[in-house]
C-alpha cells in the first residue's frame, strides 16, 4: 500500500464521522474513503471549470 498510496489525514468536530459514515451507506458509497475521493475529485473539477 505504501508504494502505490499517500494517505491524507483530517480532523472533523466530534460526530461528524459518524455522520459521515450514515450518509454514505444511505447513498450507496463503497466507504468514507470512497465518497472523500469522490468529493475531493468533484471539487477540483468543479474548480478548473470542467462541471
Amino acid at each position: 500500500m505504501k508504494n502505490n498510496y499517500d494517505q491524507v489525514r483530517f480532523t472533523v468536530k466530534k460526530g461528524k464521522k459518524e455522520e459521515l459514515k450514515i450518509h454514505c451507506s444511505k447513498f450507496g458509497y463503497k466507504s468514507l474513503n470512497d465518497f472523500i475521493n469522490q468529493a475531493v475529485n468533484e471539487k477540483i473539477a468543479r474548480d478548473l471549470g470542467e462541471i
